[in-house]
């Protein structure tokens, strides 16, 4: 350990070296238990993801725009929604690289929650597609 003034580091290493003469731990720095290391580590892995939370939303937003595609409404939980209507990966498993390249593709909108459910319906029972939805909505 370097320090500044010698005589703090003669009067550290003679205690250490007391500490071992006596048989007693040399460590200066307390271990933790078991308990104490579960929940400091629990806290880093959920500081973690809400960084990545907060980053990924961050992304939706740049990429896609926090207005509704169909209503032009402005609102903070919104969906984005693919236009084909096919399933899309699952965003929990990708990467932030993966995430952002999946957003750029073109492929999503965004929608807030009564849209999504409108647009499922044309989607799924009266079996439209992105393109006739939107030209139905345009006229």
């Amino acid at each position: 350990m370097p320090y500044k003034d010698i005589k703090v580091q003669k009067e550290y290493q003679r205690k250490w070296y007391l500490r071992k003469k006596q048989g007693l731990p040399t460590k200066t720095v307390i271990s933790l238990s078991e308990e104490e290391r579960i929940k400091r580590r629990r806290a880093t892995i959920q500081k973690a993801c809400k960084k990545k939370r907060f980053l990924r939303k961050q992304a939706k937003y740049d990429k896609l725009g926090d207005i509704c595609r169909i209503c032009s409404r402005k609102q903070y939980n919104l969906h984005a929604h693919r236009k084909d209507g096919k399933p899309h990966k699952e965003f929990h498993a990708l990467t932030n690289e993966e995430y952002k390249k999946e957003l750029d593709s073109g492929e999503y909108v965004h929608l807030c929650y009564r849209c999504h459910k409108g647009v499922h319906f044309c989607l799924d029972i009266l079996k439209l597609t992105w393109s006739e939805i939107i030209k139905r909505l345009n006229k």
